[in-house]
């Protein structure tokens, strides 16, 4: 049945419920008799089929009660009622969802018209305790529905059977829902996961890149080596400028060879083979080990994640430490050589400064370069 007001007019989604004269209509859509009612709830059903009267009839569905009750003044065959329509709807507190509508009509015979505001008109028949009415559809067809003499009590049981349906269909309803909510959660979390282990991949493979650029010290280490070739060529200029002697007043022993020891090989020393070692070398040496402990990290966390570890990690960090360790040897091996032609130079003015010359020499060498560890 189709009729206005209803807000669906499928199973278990609207209910309405209509009373006619005599009984009154709870929120729930149960009908519980007036004190002035013609008929009670429990009491046998009002004889049909004659001209004038009270009748109520009921049609009742999985989805839907419909319950109509009329009074037939015996004028002409004009009636007058009420008609209740109940839906089943999982949505509601009460499982069901209640209208009542108002008609007018008229009867003839078995033939009866009923007027309901909103609805149009119905026509049906009326003979042997059935009333089938045809009802308008959307389409614009006509569907036939019917009801049988029933009793207040009859249309109450039939209101509880649809509110028990509704009750049922709405904890279907929270358990789907519950289900679908755990299922987009477990959805949601399988994503986040799958991003958070893509980017713990990702984190490894760019600290093995960094690893692998960072650990190449070879041109540090040339670098090195050309700043220790010039010490090593200015220590060969003061030996060979202390071949020419003291000089007159001494001055070949301080500013010739003594100049040569401090401001040449010394220089070299601190100002570029320590340089290399302080900005260069050294620095790199640390920004590489600090990529070992990075990668050592974020592959422990491919471990958390219980992801493969690529067996390049360990490859890569090997192959970083032992380029490490024989880059500090080689500079430290450089460090030695030039800390030994700053001693050399040292001693080479310091042994010029002999006689009348005594005192110009340079005196102690400074400290010598530290090794890098």
């Amino acid at each position: 049945m189709t009729l206005k007001r209803r807000a669906v007019a499928v199973a278990m989604t609207v209910s309405t419920v209509l009373v006619l004269a005599g009984c009154e209509t709870t929120s729930t859509g149960v009908v519980s008799t007036s004190s002035t009612g013609s008929s009670s709830a429990g009491s046998a059903p009002v004889q049909q089929g004659t001209q004038t009267g009270e009748g109520s009839y009921l049609s009742s569905t999985a989805a839907q009660v419909v319950f109509v009750r009329f009074t037939d003044n015996g004028s002409g065959g004009v009636l007058s009622g009420l008609m209740d329509i109940v839906n089943a709807d999982a949505n509601s507190t009460t499982g069901t969802d209640t209208t009542e509508n108002s008609f007018t009509g008229t009867r003839n015979g078995p033939d009866v018209t009923l007027s309901i505001p909103l609805d149009g008109t119905m026509t049906g028949t009326l003979q042997n305790g059935t009333l089938s009415l045809n009802i308008p559809q959307s389409s614009g067809q006509l569907a036939t529905e019917t009801f049988q003499s029933a009793t207040v009590n009859d249309y109450n049981a039939a209101v509880a059977a649809l509110q028990n349906a509704g009750y049922a269909q709405a904890d279907t309803n929270a358990q789907a829902a519950a289900q679908q909510q755990q299922a987009e959660a477990a959805a949601q979390a399988a994503a986040a996961k799958q991003a958070q282990d893509t980017k713990d991949q990702q984190a490894v493979q760019s600290d093995l890149s960094a690893l692998q650029q960072d650990a190449n010290f070879s041109a540090d280490v040339a670098q090195l080596w050309n700043a220790v070739s010039g010490a090593d060529s200015d220590l060969a200029k003061t030996r060979s400028d202390a071949k020419q002697g003291q000089g007159d007043d001494c001055y070949n022993v301080s500013n010739g060879v003594g100049y040569d020891a401090v401001n040449n090989v010394e220089y070299d020393a601190q100002n570029n083979v320590g340089y290399d070692l302080q900005n260069n070398l050294g620095p790199n040496i640390a920004t590489a080990r600090q990529d070992i402990k990075t990668l050592q990290s974020d592959a422990a966390q491919l471990n958390t994640d219980g992801l493969p570890v690529p067996s390049t990690v360990a490859q890569a960090i090997n192959a970083a430490r032992s380029a490490i360790s024989k880059a500090a040897s080689t500079a430290n091996g450089d460090i030695d050589r030039t800390n030994a032609d700053v001693i050399a130079a040292y001693a080479v003015a310091n042994g010029m400064a002999t006689g009348s010359c005594v005192g110009d020499g340079p005196g102690n060498p400074p400290q010598g370069l530290a090794h890098l560890s």
